[in-house]
């Protein structure tokens, strides 16, 4: 919920041109920076009262301490571009960030993209939808995007259609 606000706060930083709303824009953006970052600790702090070996997951192979160092460098170079009002990296930058947190997050127990409290999991290869189903998510996936996708475009439209 925290990676999700924190990206709204990062993404929405180019939709305003008054200054004003731009620093409080800013400011809201570094605050939920905090929070992420104090949320990211209070994961590791309950994993770890849990039993989850999340610590030698994420810190045990290079892949993983790479992504996160990769992460921290991102965060860095957003706060500096922040700081100088250099917004059109930042959401690059973001994104990266938060492809780097789930490489870490999952790539040690990949296939088993969900880790149940009692030992089980549900993994990505064992657990595979039936041929019907993937074909009708497909179906479902292109029949909607031929409804919602001109619709967006014509709001992309009317709103660069309003600020002019």
């Amino acid at each position: 919920m925290s990676l999700c606000a924190y990206l709204a706060s990062i993404f929405s930083l180019r939709e305003t041109s008054d200054r004003l709303e731009l620093e409080l824009m800013i400011n809201k953006s570094h605050q939920t920076m905090i929070f992420v970052v104090i949320t990211g600790l209070l994961v590791f702090l309950a994993a770890y009262l849990s039993g989850i070996p999340l610590t030698k997951w994420i810190f045990s192979k290079y892949l993983g301490v790479m992504a996160i160092s990769f992460a921290t460098v991102a965060l860095g170079l957003i706060l500096r571009a922040l700081h100088n009002k250099k917004l059109l990296p930042v959401r690059a930058l973001a994104g990266f960030q938060i492809i780097m947190i789930l490489v870490a997050a999952t790539y040690q127990h990949n296939p088993d993209i969900i880790l149940l409290g009692n030992g089980q999991h549900l993994s990505l290869l064992e657990h595979i939808a039936s041929p019907k189903t993937i074909s009708a998510l497909g179906w479902a996936l292109v029949l909607g995007s031929l409804f919602i996708l001109p619709f967006l475009f014509y709001l992309m439209f009317s709103f660069t259609k309003a600020k002019k």
